[in-house]
């Protein structure tokens, strides 16, 4: 009916952290692991350990990227400057500007009634004769 039994030992809690702290997720775990999302989330249900791996594993790999992206800011990565003020002060530091603005423009527009393009080589004959 199903595949092989799927026994849940402290070597297989412990990789399912590591990989969870490496940013995997459930779907790309079970791949490694080679067990089907069903097992796992019923080994999650049945067993507070697997959930407590994951979770702390996800924990892990946050803080990580979280402290070196900090690390960068502070020595100087602009970029990770950029990003790091962007999602810890977004009020102070988002692309998004508001300009309020009341325009109004008067144009006065002068049109000339031509007859022809006779009378527009006309006019300017007569503006250069002018200057």
């Amino acid at each position: 009916m199903g595949g092989p039994v799927v026994k849940v030992d402290s070597q297989i809690i412990g990789q399912i952290e590591k990989l969870a702290s490496r940013g995997l997720t459930v779907s790309q775990i079970c791949d490694t692991l080679r067990i089907s999302r069903t097992t796992l989330y019923r080994r999650k249900r049945d067993n507070k350990k697997v959930e407590e791996a994951l979770a702390r594993g996800r924990a892990v790999g946050v803080m990580k990227v979280a402290n070196q992206l900090f690390e960068d800011a502070v020595n100087g990565s602009t970029t990770a400057q950029i990003f790091y003020l962007k999602n810890r002060d977004p009020d102070n530091w988002n692309k998004a500007t508001k300009i309020e603005a009341d325009v109004t423009q008067h144009t006065t527009l002068e049109i000339k009634e031509r007859k022809g393009m006779a009378d527009y080589y006309a006019d300017l004959e007569t503006e250069a004769i002018e200057k």
